[in-house]
Formats: C-alpha cells, sequence, structure tokens
C-alpha cells in the first residue's frame, strides 16, 4: 500500500477534534499506510516560547491539555508523566529547545494512547530521529535558518507499523540534540516526510476549508479556490495566506506529490483545496492577501548615486540585528523596505543604527495588501487596481514581484481592510460560484425563462419585474422584523405605478424625497398610505407645499434651513436628520454621513439649538439617520438606534426614531436581522422605530435583459456589446455597483471565457461588467443583469438620443 501523510495543526486538537482524527485516521488506514504528523495543541507552543523560570506558564499548559484529555477515557501516566520532565525543564529554565518541543511531543502522546485504546495498531517515533537538520544550536538560537533532510533509512528501521504517529516542528542536529524548524514547521515536517515517502498525498487538516480569495473574516465573498499549482500556492502563503507554510510546497513539489488542505471539523466535505502541477491561466487571479502590522523604512542618502556597496552595507545591519525583510524599493537615493519584526526594541535599534550614515524615516502600523497571480504584469485588471489605489492617500510604497506573480500595496492598517474589498470586488472572478448552478435555483427567472425569451421576441433590451418577489420580501421584513413599527419605501428606488401600487397595498410607507412624489403618490395614484419627507437641499417651497398633505412626517437636515424660515417651520411638528459620523456603503458615493457627506447635522449643531426650537415652539418629534447603500452588517442599525435613543434624552418630545435604510442585497451574506431584531427588542424605549428599505423590497425583483449586438477582441480583452448601456443602467459607471451578469441563452453552460460586457453609449464609462466569466457567446444571445429593480429605469436617461430599456410588468 502506498503512504498517505496527514498533518494535523493545533486548532484541529480538541477533545472533539481527536475523536474526528481518529475516524479520519480509520478511514484512510483501509486503503493507504498512514504517517500522522502533529502540531502542538493550539497556544501552547506561544506559552512555552514566552515561559521563563520566574513564569513558566506550567499551570496554563498543564490546564490546556487536561482539558483536551478530558473527554477521551484514555491512560494518562505517560501524559502525565511527561507533563512532569517538563515542569522540571520550566521550574529550572533549562534547554529551552527540548522544553519547547514538548508541545508536539505532547500532543502526539495523547493521540497515541487514543489510537492504542481503540486497538489500532500503531507507533509512535520521534521526530528528531528521523529528520535532521544540516547544522548544530547556535547559543540562545531558538529557529535554524538551514535545510532539512530526512533519513529514509532511519525511518524504515524505525517503523513496524502500518500506522505511524511523529511530531512536526523538531528535528535532530549532526550533534544529536533537538531543533526546531520555525513556526510552522509542521507543515514543513509533513511536507518532508512526504517527499521520503513518496507518498500518494499529503493533507493539512486545519479549520477551514483551503486557500480562499481573500481571508473570509474580513471579506465575506471570498471563494474558495478549489486548484492551484505549486508555485502560486507558495506565493500566496509567503503574502499572508496563513492556512499553510510557504517551506512545505518545494518537498510536494519535487516529487509532484499532491496537497490536499482540509477543514477537520467539516471533515466530509468535497469542498477543498487541492496543490499540484496545474495549467497556468494567462488571465488567472488567485488572491487578495494581507499581511498586517508591518514597518517600513525609508532610507536615503545622496552618497548611494552612482555608488557602490551600499546594499550591502545596509540589509548587513539588518541581517546581524535578526531583522526579516519583506519588500524591498530602490531609487537612485532612496531605499523603501518592509519587514513584519514586532519588537519595536529592535526596530528602534536598527534604526538609530542606520542614522549613524543615513536619513532614516521609521513608519510602523503598515499593512501589505497583494493581488496574486499568473503573469502579473500583463493582467488586464491592473489599470483597474491602480485606479483603486490613487484613491487612498495612505499609501506608503507600490511594488511588482521579480517573479511577476504579485502587485503590492504597502498602506497603513487603517485603510487596509477597505482596499482589499475594493479590490477584491473589482478584480477576483468568481469562477466557481457562477458554474455551480445549485446557485441558481433560487432566483425567480429561472422558471420564467420561456416568457422572458418571448418578451425578448420584440424587445432589444427591456426591463422585467416580477410582483411576487416583491410581496415575498416585503413579508420577510414584516416578520422578521417585529420590533419595528413602520416600514417606508424609499420610491426613489423604483417609482413604476404598478410597483407602487403593490407596496402600498401591502400597507407600506413611503419615503420620499422631493414633493414630486409626494404628488405622485397623492394627486396621481390617490394612495393615502403615511409618506416619511426626507428631502435635501430642496427649494423652501416644497416643504410649504408638503405641509399641506396629511398623514406626512417631514425631516429636515439643516438648522439653518430652520433659522432662516422660522415662520414656515414654527409652531410645527419636525424630524431632524442626524449625521453621526458613521458612514457606510459599497462605495464612497453612496456614503451619506460623514464629513465629505452633504447630508444631516452634527449632533453639536442641534444642541446648541434647543433654546431656539423651544422659542419658536418647534417640536422636535422624531431623528433619523441614515448612513449609506449596500450596508451588510446589522449593528449599523442597531447602534443607529442607540446613539439615538442617547440623543433623544435631551428632548422630551421624540415619538419615533428612523433607522434609515441601506439594506445591502447580497445572496451570499444576508443581513442578520434576527440578531437586529433581538437587538432593537432590548432597548429600553417606548419610542417608535421606522426603516426606510429601497434596494432590499425591489432590487432582485427587476432584471435588464438586452441582445448581444458584437462580439470584438482587443489587446486580449474580449467585448461583448450590447443594446443598450449606461442609458439604461448607469449605476457600475456611477457608483462601481457589482451586477451577476448571465448569458440566457446559456445558463447551464460552463463559464470558460471572460468577457468585459459595454454598451452603445459612446462614452468610455459605458461598461455594465468587467472581467466577467461567461459561457462563448454569439450575436443575439440574451444577457440577463441581475439587481435592475432598483436604481435602474429611473435613473435612465436618453442621453446620445437613445432610448433606455422599456419596463414590463412579468
Amino acid at each position: 500500500m502506498s503512504w498517505v501523510v496527514l498533518k494535523f495543526g493545533g486548532s484541529s486538537l480538541s477533545i472533539n477534534g481527536y475523536n474526528i482524527i481518529l475516524n479520519k485516521i480509520k478511514e484512510v488506514s483501509k486503503k493507504h499506510k498512514v504517517v500522522i504528523v502533529l502540531s502542538a495543541i493550539n497556544n501552547v507552543t506561544n506559552l512555552l516560547i514566552n515561559s521563563s523560570k520566574e513564569n513558566n506558564n506550567y499551570d496554563k499548559i498543564f490546564n490546556i491539555h487536561n482539558d483536551a484529555i478530558s473527554g477521551l477515557e484514555i491512560d494518562i501516566e505517560q501524559i502525565n508523566s511527561k507533563l512532569f520532565k517538563l515542569k522540571n525543564y520550566l521550574d529550572n529554565d533549562t534547554n529551552k529547545i527540548e522544553s519547547i518541543s514538548y508541545g508536539e511531543r505532547l500532543s502526539t502522546l495523547i493521540l497515541y494512547e487514543l489510537l492504542l485504546k481503540n486497538n489500532l495498531d500503531i507507533n509512535l517515533i520521534q521526530a528528531d530521529e528521523f529528520i535532521f537538520s544540516n547544522d548544530n544550536n547556535k547559543e540562545n538560537s531558538i529557529y535554524l535558518d538551514s535545510s532539512f533532510e530526512g533519513s529514509y533509512e532511519k525511518f524504515n528501521k524505525l517503523i513496524d507499523k502500518d500506522i505511524i504517529i511523529t511530531q512536526g516542528f523538531i528535528a535532530g542536529t549532526p550533534d544529536n540534540k533537538t531543533c526546531l524548524l520555525g513556526r510552522g514547521g509542521s507543515d514543513t515536517s509533513a511536507a518532508l516526510i512526504a517527499n521520503m515517502l513518496n507518498a500518494k498525498n499529503l493533507q493539512i487538516w486545519t479549520d477551514v476549508n483551503g486557500l480562499y480569495t481573500s481571508d473570509p473574516n474580513i471579506i465575506k465573498k471570498s471563494e474558495l479556490i478549489k486548484s492551484v499549482g505549486y508555485e502560486q500556492a507558495q506565493e500566496l502563503a509567503a503574502m499572508g495566506a496563513k492556512v499553510l507554510h510557504p517551506y512545505c510546497i518545494l518537498p510536494c513539489q519535487r516529487k509532484n506529490i499532491p496537497i490536499l488542505i482540509k477543514n477537520t471539523y467539516d471533515a466530509n466535505s468535497i469542498e477543498f483545496t487541492t496543490i499540484q502541477n496545474t495549467e497556468k491561466y494567462i488571465n488567472r487571479l488567485y488572491a487578495i492577501t494581507k499581511q498586517s502590522n508591518v514597518s517600513v523604512f525609508n532610507i536615503k542618502s545622496i552618497n548611494m548615486w552612482n555608488n557602490y556597496g551600499f546594499v550591502y552595507d545596509i540589509f548587513e545591519k539588518f541581517n546581524r540585528n535578526s531583522i526579516d525583510i519583506n519588500i524591498i524599493n530602490t531609487s537612485q537615493f532612496v531605499i523603501s523596505t518592509t519587514t513584519d519584526e514586532k519588537n519595536i526594541n529592535k526596530l528602534i535599534n536598527i534604526k538609530n543604527e542606520l542614522l549613524q550614515k543615513y536619513e532614516v524615516e521609521l513608519i510602523n502600523d503598515c499593512s501589505i495588501i497583494s493581488i496574486v497571480g499568473d503573469n502579473i504584469k500583463n493582467q488586464r485588471y491592473l489599470p483597474n487596481a491602480i485606479e483603486i489605489s490613487k484613491k487612498y492617500k495612505t499609501i506608503k510604497m507600490v511594488q511588482y514581484s521579480a517573479n511577476d506573480m504579485t502587485l503590492s500595496f504597502v498602506i497603513d492598517n487603517i485603510d487596509a481592510n477597505q482596499i482589499m474589498k475594493e479590490l477584491h470586488e473589482e478584480l477576483l472572478i468568481e469562477e466557481e460560484a457562477f458554474n455551480d448552478n445549485k446557485k441558481l435555483e433560487n432566483k425567480w427567472w429561472i422558471s420564467e425563462i420561456d416568457k422572458i425569451n418571448n418578451i425578448m421576441k420584440n424587445q432589444s433590451s427591456a426591463y422585467i419585474y416580477n410582483m411576487d418577489f416583491i410581496n415575498q420580501q416585503i413579508s420577510f421584513l414584516k416578520s422578521n422584523l417585529s420590533s419595528i413599527s413602520e416600514i417606508y419605501y424609499s420610491m426613489k428606488a423604483n417609482n413604476h405605478k404598478n410597483i407602487i401600487n403593490k407596496i402600498a397595498n401591502n400597507g407600506i410607507g413611503f419615503e420620499c424625497v422631493s414633493i414630486n412624489e409626494i404628488e405622485y403618490l397623492r394627486d396621481n395614484l390617490f394612495i393615502e398610505n403615511n409618506i416619511m419627507f426626507t428631502p435635501n437641499f430642496c427649494n423652501i417651497n416644497e416643504y410649504i407645499d408638503s405641509f399641506k398633505y396629511t398623514n406626512i412626517d417631514i425631516t429636515v437636515d439643516n438648522i439653518d434651513l430652520i433659522k432662516n424660515n422660522i415662520p414656515i417651520f414654527e409652531n410645527k411638528s419636525i424630524g431632524l436628520r442626524i449625521d453621526l459620523d458613521q458612514g457606510d456603503g459599497h462605495h464612497k458615493n453612496v456614503i451619506t454621513e460623514g464629513k465629505k457627506a452633504k447630508f444631516g447635522c452634527y449632533i453639536d449643531d442641534i444642541l446648541d439649538n434647543i433654546s431656539f426650537l423651544k422659542k419658536n415652539n418647534i417640536k422636535i418629534v422624531g431623528l433619523h439617520s441614515h448612513r449609506g447603500s449596500g450596508i451588510e452588517d446589522y449593528n449599523s442599525w442597531l447602534n443607529t438606534a442607540k446613539k439615538l435613543i442617547e440623543l433623544s434624552y435631551k428632548f422630551n418630545t421624540i415619538e419615533w426614531i428612523n433607522l434609515g435604510g441601506g439594506f445591502g442585497v447580497n445572496d451570499d451574506n444576508p443581513i442578520d436581522f434576527n440578531s437586529l431584531n433581538k437587538g432593537l427588542s432590548k432597548l429600553n424605549t417606548e419610542i417608535k422605530f421606522y426603516i426606510e428599505p429601497g434596494r432590499f423590497l425591489v432590487s432582485e425583483a427587476g432584471i435588464l435583459i438586452s441582445k448581444v449586438t458584437q462580439i470584438k477582441q482587443k489587446d486580449n480583452i474580449n467585448y461583448i456589446g450590447l443594446n443598450t448601456g449606461m442609458n439604461s443602467l448607469i449605476r457600475p459607471c456611477l457608483y462601481g455597483s457589482y451586477h451577476k451578469i448571465h448569458n440566457l441563452d446559456k445558463i447551464y453552460e460552463k463559464r470558460n471565457k471572460v468577457y468585459n460586457i459595454v454598451g452603445p453609449i459612446c462614452e468610455t464609462g459605458d461598461v455594465l461588467g468587467h472581467n466577467r466569466l461567461l459561457p462563448e457567446t454569439n450575436i443575439n444571445d440574451i444577457i440577463l443583469i441581475e439587481h435592475g429593480g432598483a436604481y435602474g429605469c429611473v435613473m435612465a436617461s436618453s442621453y446620445n438620443m437613445r432610448k433606455p430599456a422599456q419596463e414590463i410588468i412579468l
């Protein structure tokens, strides 16, 4: 039987994790001989490294292992003996390297006892008996920078079983002492063993399903990378993908041994990353990665020009001070470099040493954001990335990697997550998601394809709306937000009369931003539902006219407007729009709070004018805050409620609080309305809560359909031309909105070609979608653009004298 190497990281070594490991070993050992490589249990290595005679952390280490074995019902005599020996090391503060290795020695001993209990024929081998360094330990050195070689002959003499347990991270030296392979060294150990045994594969088990297109904790839309080459995986790991260590790639690559990254706690999933020899994709981007808390050195000298030896002089100092470096940029008079060294004293020391010969600027609290892909300098996506980067004034460095696989931006920590999100949204293709037909099953338009095709026999382009979906969205909000007293539909999102009537018949109010919208409801459609009037910088006559109508709550966002028009507002009850300075949204042009937003007034402005309002008998009955559009975190509205309730204490007249809208519409990251509802319900207030969803009710209910007019290739970019463009849908041009795009004629065919989807308008910005993966597309194919129900036709124009798409109710 062939060998398979299973490596389990510290996050896998819980009570539940050990039992999962047991089951996985039983499964794999039926077909293969198995080597199990273990890390230390989570946090144990850190505790061992930071132990001293005065504070040896033994009790914490003991408790961690005691918790891990408490539910396993195994013989703990050998484990206690090993813990006792570790205590002696720590008490006497001797043999630091040997004591650090006890994290792995203990974790493997626990698994050994568990497998024995389950009658498996196993052998526990100490890793330093068959993996060797080519260098002896240096004085006070914990991690060695040297190569390691596994000895198959030595290993072969030690084994007499088909299931072997050993440690990661540790090895032996030529003088028969223990050394350590460095943090992440367990991955390296497993790869060396896989190489030595010509293993069928190496499986790295951790707490995620593999490598992702970005950090899923930061970017919810991150997609699993199911297959990637060795070099690409190594680059991803080196640039911030923390799932595996870069050193573990090469030993497997040399023998073409696949590396499988799997999730211990999702052990039976078919979703995981495979690293193996794979075809390079000319246009393939893999991920946006992040390395946090790096420091930048800018080292300057006029003597660098036309001189030699200064590069060695500078970096010899870094080497002597044991400070690693990541990125290096040079010019005639400046060298800039980054380091992830966290010891501030070491950074200050190297700065002071460099200051003896150079001007030195040290910048802390930075991050490296990297775009990782093949043939990076020729990627057609890069102009988009550069445009995004121009918005960020805190970028310190930009670097193309020598291997043509990475473009990196060094930026302040505070801006790192935002630029990651923008780059991921703009550049990465959700190939796996689009080719997963199951994700299309819940789309209402899938069951209506025949009707849509029939409509398109007489149309070149059309907005098509589904009324049942709007009913569904309204019912969802009502049932999931019982703490909300009234819902006001933001009718600027879509004012088609059939949609307005449908919403009115569901008992929903309307949020209007102009007197024209009020007149349309009251005088044209004769709708009497409640109205929330929230204009901005409108003519004062609009307020005068709005007071003539009944069932209207009027909101003012400018104290100066009231002061300049006291006769209009005195003796009236109104709401105030508050700028809480917590703007949010998917693009800068949809953020409606903060210093650069034109909406609302600051709390201090209101507090300074409370006496003025009372003096003129202007009763403040409501407070309103709206942060922006495309928000997905429920805490945004919950925090708004808390802050506005606190402000309401300054008045004795507040009857309602309008939490605004901006609900994001994202299939992959739906808003947690349940938590929002619970949070609002817990707030101790008699004040009514209002919300004003627009997109959420109608966005998915509408699609934009258009026929293909042209197919074109230019500079390796494929273009699909449609019958309509920004004259029908301006959102992508106006604020970079992302709409999923499909070829309706080939909806279930594999997407294998990248296109830019453009319209016929004479503007460079007439692009509906950049770098979209679609099936091979032909002229007259029907293209469907999702989320056309909100801010589509209402923002359309007849620019170039081209009529926008006609609206059709399905």
